[in-house]
């Protein structure tokens, strides 16, 4: 299982079939998986006590292919044995191997992780599965995000900013009579949702109420936990990941029922929009007019200045509300509205 997870999660490389037989389509064998496998070979868990455990390296230990009894030296996939390993980690070999710059997977990877979050679509798709049968839609623009990541040391911020700043990006998401059913291409962007953790540190950041999490520290992101089993409504209801597999196909973003009624009527939301110490609070406390409320919320939550229609409800808002009820129910609606759930 480790085996296959690292290489999918790493290199991009599905093993799955490689551990019983030679793929019948691509070139990964059994000498491949068993050669992956070697590296963690000699993992060992100890326990700590409740939700404490101890993961080391024992020792190498051979590695043979079932059926066939044939001993494999680690090796990555593609690539020679590995002998000699004293008494360091085949890990650390693994590591080191995984992050050379001719490595010809990792960047690849992660530039294409990079560029579906950004895009909603990635240049291979499923994202983490990249073999001959499934190449690339724009093979040139792959190998040159690849290689901006590798020359600048795998700085992600810089290959953020890098696709970030590209006309690609700034397309507009409404779509023209010759476009509207492209959705590879990238002629238009595509609109999704932005993921349960995503979501939910943006609730927290615009209503300015940090989110609590069973047993970790208060100021927590919901991008931090590493534990899917921390106890959320909220993300298991927006769709987190299981991360019953290393693929983000166990997450989605798709709009349910469920979540317009949580948001709309959740004592938790609520509960953001009020509190104290809350932006509102700190809004409504001082001596801002409610032009001055109105603009700080949506950039705050919309990252632009209201519009003509936003101006006017809130006007509405004002004139018949006490200016702490009226911040709060503008807030409510700003947090429900398309622009701030979607990515367009």
């Amino acid at each position: 299982e480790l085996t296959r997870s690292v290489s999918q999660a790493f290199l991009g490389i599905r093993m799955d079939c490689a551990q019983c037989h030679h793929h019948p389509f691509e070139k990964w064998g059994q000498d491949d998986f068993y050669g992956m496998a070697g590296f963690f070979n000699g993992l060992k868990h100890t326990s700590l006590g409740p939700g404490r455990e101890l993961v080391y390296h024992g020792g190498y230990q051979p590695t043979r292919i079932p059926l066939v009894n044939q001993l494999v030296l680690p090796r990555p996939p593609g690539g020679r044995g590995i002998e000699n390993f004293g008494e360091s980690d085949p890990r650390v070999r693994l590591a080191e191997w995984v992050t050379r710059p001719d490595n010809p997977y990792f960047a690849r990877l992660v530039a294409n992780r990079i560029w579906k979050q950004f895009l909603g679509r990635g240049l291979v798709e499923p994202e983490d599965d990249f073999r001959s049968t499934n190449p690339p839609t724009n093979p040139a623009l792959l190998d040159h995000l690849a290689e901006q990541l590798v020359a600048d040391r795998f700085d992600l911020r810089k290959l953020m900013r890098h696709i970030l700043s590209s006309r690609v990006y700034q397309l507009s998401s409404i779509p023209n009579q010759t476009n509207a059913d492209d959705e590879q291409s990238y002629s238009h962007h595509l609109v999704k949702r932005l993921p349960a953790a995503v979501l939910l540190d943006a609730i927290s950041e615009v209503t300015g109420t940090p989110e609590s999490f069973t047993g970790m520290p208060r100021g927590t992101r919901a991008i931090q936990l590493w534990d899917n089993r921390l106890p959320s409504y909220f993300l298991d209801t927006f769709g987190r990941s299981e991360r019953q597999s290393p693929c983000e196909c166990g997450s989605s973003t798709e709009p349910t029922m469920a979540q317009t009624l949580h948001l709309m009527n959740a004592p938790e939301i609520d509960a953001k929009i009020t509190a104290a110490g809350s932006r509102i609070d700190r809004l409504t406390a001082g001596k801002a007019t409610p032009k001055q409320i109105v603009n700080e919320l949506c950039l705050s939550a919309l990252g632009r200045p209201p519009n003509d229609r936003e101006v006017r409800a809130a006007e509405k808002l004002f004139a018949g509300s006490p200016p702490r009820q009226a911040a709060e129910d503008f807030l409510w609606a700003l947090l429900n509205s398309y622009d701030f759930l979607f990515v367009h």
